[in-house]
């Protein structure tokens, strides 16, 4: 956010634009680093603090575990590749598209996939907000996940 101005160019220079691959006039002004780099980059960029904030809680909740049955290099080789298939799939279906996307909500979601089928009978705590009463309940992970 401190870029000001020149947030726009950024986001769109390390964000995923469909355009840039499916776009010959898009294509020709590129070097094969500015069309290779934004397909992992995009991953890591985020739109807000929240945006990044809710991707983390869910990371901190589900990745520990998941990370503890992959090992580590593993666990980082298949959060790369669900962030990467995502922005794949994002492309497949966008092809003509000059809106940047950004976030890791690819590889978050793939972290979850593994944990709906490592942990299914892991519980979560969940609030429940009742007015300005918090509730807590255990929910099974695979009813959570599929909330």
């Amino acid at each position: 956010m401190s870029r000001g101005a020149a947030l726009n160019l950024f986001i769109y220079t390390y964000g995923l634009v469909p355009a840039r691959y499916s776009i010959i006039q898009f294509a020709a002004h590129l070097t094969l680093f500015r069309q290779i780099f934004p397909l992992i980059s995009f991953m890591f960029l985020h739109g807000s603090f929240w945006h990044l904030a809710g991707n983390m809680c869910f990371l901190y909740i589900f990745g520990d575990n998941v990370e503890d049955r992959f090992g580590h290099l593993r666990y980082l080789i298949f959060y790369l590749l669900c962030g990467f298939s995502s922005g794949l799939a994002h492309l497949l279906f966008n092809l003509g598209s000059t809106m940047p996307t950004i976030g890791a909500s690819g590889a978050i979601a793939g972290v979850m996939g593994a944990y709906f089928i490592l942990c299914p009978e892991a519980r979560i705590v969940t609030l429940i907000p009742i007015v300005f009463i918090p509730y807590f309940v255990e929910l099974p992970a695979v009813i959570f996940l599929g909330i």
